[in-house]
């Protein structure tokens, strides 16, 4: 699989507050994945209902092609 970016605090603060996270019901370690595929340009696929509807709103949301 290929390597995706790390992000370190002070970016994932800026993230959350870019993106108005604050309050989505989601935690550190799911920012954190949105983050770095954003910054990676990656697609995230998650069976987590919360995660998956923010991801979708980034345009980083995993969609099976068929």
């Amino acid at each position: 699989l290929p390597m995706v970016q790390e992000i370190n605090f002070k970016e994932y603060l800026y993230f959350v507050e870019k993106h108005n996270l604050f309050g989505k019901g989601i935690g550190y370690i799911d920012i954190h994945l949105l983050a770095s595929a954003k910054l990676s340009q990656s697609k995230l696929w998650t069976l987590a209902k919360r995660l998956k509807s923010i991801a979708l709103e980034l345009g980083i949301n995993y969609k099976k092609s068929r």
